[in-house]
C-alpha cells in the first residue's frame, strides 16, 4: 500500500530512467542536470519548511495563534525534511569520495 507520506511524495520526486526510450536525453550531462535540479528543489523546499516552522513558532509565542498542533506539525515536517536533506547530502559526498579513490 502506497502512503502519501513516502519520501518521494515528501519532495514531489518522480523517478524515471535517465535514458528512457523515445526521450531527448543528451546523456550523462542531462541526467546530472536533472539530478541537480531535483536536489536544488529539495533544498529550497526544506528551507521553506524551516521558515514556515519558525514563523509558526513566532505566531504561537506572540499569541497570534493558539493551535499548538499546527506548530508541532510544522516543526516535525521541518525536522524530517532537514534530516532527509542532510542524509542525502552525506550519501552524495560519500559516493563522490568513493569515486575519487578509484584507480584508473
Amino acid at each position: 500500500m502506497q502512503t502519501d507520506n513516502s519520501i518521494a511524495s515528501l519532495y514531489n520526486i518522480t523517478f524515471r530512467p535517465a535514458y528512457a526510450a523515445g526521450t531527448e536525453a543528451a546523456g550523462p550531462a542531462n541526467a546530472f542536470g536533472d539530478f541537480l535540479d531535483a536536489a536544488l528543489g529539495a533544498i529550497n523546499r526544506t528551507n521553506a519548511r524551516l521558515s514556515e516552522a519558525g514563523q509558526a513558532q513566532l505566531d504561537l509565542a506572540s499569541g497570534r495563534t493558539d493551535d499548538i498542533l499546527s506548530v508541532l506539525m510544522a516543526q516535525e515536517k521541518a525536522y524530517t525534511s532537514l534530516n532527509l536533506t542532510v542524509q542525502v547530502t552525506n550519501r552524495v559526498i560519500d559516493a563522490y569520495r568513493e569515486i575519487m579513490r578509484m584507480q584508473l
